[in-house]
């Protein structure tokens, strides 16, 4: 007697492609806006702005730095 399943088929899934150039050019110019950006505050706050490239470090400067008061700048 003959079974009457049908095969199993399997579905082959599409390759993994790359980045558009234009959504790396997109995430590059953001990278570079919040450097840009995290320096400016690390100046402002009377830091070495390099210290907010450097990822652990950056964050026992921002700690170590007192407040903005509330209502602006002083």
């Amino acid at each position: 007697m003959r079974s009457s399943r049908k095969p199993v088929t399997t579905k082959q899934t599409p390759a993994p492609q790359a980045a558009s150039p234009i959504f790396l050019i997109i995430s590059l110019a953001i990278v570079v806006l919040m450097i840009a950006a995290m320096w400016k505050v690390f100046s402002k706050a009377g830091q070495p702005g390099w210290a907010s490239i450097i990822p652990i470090y950056n964050l026992t400067y921002s700690a170590s730095s007192p407040a903005a008061p509330v209502g602006g700048r002083s």
